[in-house]
């Protein structure tokens, strides 16, 4: 049965930002050993809850000053900058470790900093990360190997005739399909999340398991955020918007297991 989807016109937030207070040289260290990252030349830093427990096993985070880029200096106040999932653990004076990386793996780990409170998130970054880490795909006609997904949220545009949707995907797996239907009374969307075809095979192993995660020691790594757009043949109004998709692990299972295979893709 399809689900009804608030529609907001406000976009959905991707990005949180917390006040820091820096612990121990841990952040400067991390940051002159860290070149700039794909991130929009954006250096981020690989991140570890002080007390791990029930909390993603290793994020990503960005330190900055309120107004531009963190140049390695203990000036504060400091702020982090880390996806919605990641904030969600966040907790006032809850600290949290760096670690320093070679060949994107983490080698040495410092104390970096203790959370305060949140803050207002700076534009400048946010939409640097946002262009970067979840931009606006169309939907990749080349996928083989699909399932349906679940809308998480949904925007409209000021002319009532874009939609903007978005959700999770794991590691290698991009939109595949969109398919939608408008009535007199409601819209129906369903979109169709699929394994990369430019994966190659040999990455297969490390590839989550679960639609939203990757899973280690029971801890858990935040999946990907996935946005596309729906352009409507004439404004939502007060139509009603349903979500034709669902959450369907078993056929993401099973395009994993053709597609390991080689085999045919699922209709």
């Amino acid at each position: 049965m399809a689900r009804r989807l608030d529609v907001s016109a406000v976009p959905p937030r991707l990005f949180a930002s917390w006040l820091l207070l820096p612990r121990g040289e841990g952040l400067q260290r991390a940051w002159s050993g860290q070149p700039p990252g794909p991130e929009a030349g954006l250096r981020s830093m690989v991140c570890d809850f002080t007390d791990p427990v029930s909390a993603p096993l290793l994020w990503s985070g960005w330190p900055s000053h309120s107004n531009r880029e963190y140049d390695g200096s203990v000036e504060v106040p400091l702020l982090l900058t880390v996806s919605w999932a990641v904030a969600e653990h966040f907790r006032p004076d809850r600290e949290f470790d760096v670690y320093q990386t070679a060949m994107h793996t983490p080698v040495r780990r410092w104390p970096a900093g203790t959370l305060i409170a949140p803050a207002m998130e700076p534009l400048w970054l946010t939409e640097r990360l946002a262009e970067h880490l979840a931009p606006i795909r169309e939907p990749n006609p080349a996928v083989q190997y699909r399932w349906p997904a679940e809308i998480q949220t949904a925007e409209i545009d000021s002319t009532g005739r874009i939609l903007g949707l978005s959700g999770v995907m794991g590691p290698g797996e991009v939109v595949a399909r969109l398919d939608f239907e408008e009535a007199a009374d409601q819209v129906t969307v369903r979109v169709w999340i699929g394994i990369d075809p430019s994966l190659p095979q040999r990455l297969s192993r490390t590839l989550a398991s679960g639609p939203a995660s990757s899973r280690s020691r029971g801890r858990t790594r935040p999946g990907r955020r996935w946005r596309t757009n729906v352009v409507l043949a004439r404004p939502l109004g007060c139509r009603l918007l349903y979500d034709g998709g669902y959450r369907d692990t078993a056929a993401r299972s099973a395009a994993r297991r053709a597609w390991l295979a080689g085999g045919l893709a699922p209709s």
